[in-house]
């Protein structure tokens, strides 16, 4: 890059999944414009790396790599000290970047003074992932495209609240460090002011309640710039094969501290939801901000009941019978439909579209 400061930079921590990083490297370095690529490796060897950089002008690049072992948290931030954009997307090593339209929707932010961005909707479900009930399929598979009729305006504070509501199960329209674009001095003056951007178990969680106590107003972008991957081993992967859940000594990515650091208001294992509403709840008490919402205990409750019965009668602390108001109640029902809508769709989908469209990657779509 000629410039000391790109517009973007994309930020890839990524660990022993060359399979997918690889055709995302091959297409960010075919891409022109004011944007830097930092890749935080700290897979066991980078031997197949090397060997794919080989002949390769990686001008566009910043690759570190780490032999010693980090937790997810330490590999996202050695990429994220190295970042020296303005603004700042980051993403997973099985998703995309459309580059143009990232760019794009960063040009509109710079001239509303909009904090962050959201993209609209688009998933990619890479060949081999296996779901409960739809099994493997070889090929990969669109899931989602959608471009909104015009932009939609954000609000920071409102959505830490709606999230507060919804019991933490859900980032909603919070800003976005991972899968987003957000300003980088919100970064950088939170690593300065707490140490790290991510102050509890899942950095996704974490980073965005830090940044909607910072930010003001953001956009949902109407034409999608990241494209959401889930592959065999990821997070979303584990979680479509039924894997996503358990004690909390088998957590994805939790250590010792974080199993300590656990809040009462939260059930006692490990799961998408649990661990969301966890990561929520510390990273506010840790901010002294845990009184600017009003969490909804009801709410996550009712989401375990329907998503994880047997672990939440199993790990709750307290007397389930106790919390079964009507607000648990009709929480559950809501849950229950929402789970059949899903359902409905996606059997649709599955039986119906999810034809064999040759796409082995998700960046022979971009």
């Amino acid at each position: 890059m000629t410039n000391t400061q790109p517009l973007l930079s994309v930020v890839i921590p990524t660990k022993n999944r060359y399979r997918t990083l690889l055709p995302l490297c091959e297409y960010l370095l075919e891409k022109e414009g004011d944007f830097e690529v930092i890749i935080s490796d700290n897979s066991d060897s980078n031997d197949e790396f090397m060997s794919f950089s080989k002949g390769r002008s990686l001008e566009k690049i910043n690759y570190v790599y780490s032999r010693e072992l980090l937790s997810m948290r330490e590999n996202c931030e050695v990429g994220l000290k190295l970042a020296k954009g303005e603004y700042i997307a980051m993403i997973g090593d099985d998703d995309g970047i459309i580059i143009d339209s990232a760019l794009d929707c960063i040009h509109k932010m710079k001239s509303m003074e909009l904090d962050f961005a959201l993209s609209s909707d688009c998933k990619y479900l890479w060949p081999d992932l296996k779901t409960r009930l739809f099994r493997r399929k070889k090929f990969g598979i669109l899931r989602f495209l959608h471009i909104l009729k015009k932009d939609e305006f954000l609000d920071a504070r409102k959505a830490l609240e709606d999230v507060a509501d919804r019991g933490g199960v859900t980032i909603g329209n919070m800003p976005r460090l991972y899968q987003g674009i957000v300003k980088a001095s919100y970064i950088m003056q939170s690593i300065v002011d707490n140490g790290s951007i991510f102050l509890a178990p899942m950095p996704d969680m974490s980073s965005s309640t830090l940044l909607a106590t910072k930010m003001s107003k953001g956009i949902r972008y109407k034409i999608p710039f990241i494209v959401n991957g889930v592959s065999s081993n990821s997070g979303g992967g584990l979680g479509a094969a039924g894997k996503h859940k358990g004690q909390l000594n088998q957590g994805y990515g939790l250590s010792e501290k974080d199993i300590e650091e656990w809040p009462d208001l939260v059930p006692n294992f490990w799961s998408g939801g649990t661990v969301w509403a966890a990561s929520y709840l510390i990273t506010l008490e840790k901010l002294g901000k845990a009184k600017m919402v009003e969490f909804n205990k009801s709410s996550l409750l009712a989401y375990c009941l329907v998503f994880q019965p047997n672990l939440t009668k199993e790990f709750e602390r307290y007397d389930i019978k106790q919390f079964l108001t009507s607000n648990v109640f009709i929480g559950s029902l809501i849950h229950i439909w929402l789970r059949l809508k899903s359902l409905i769709k996606n059997c649709y989908f599955y039986f119906f579209n999810a034809d064999d469209l040759n796409i082995n990657n998700s960046y022979e779509l971009l």
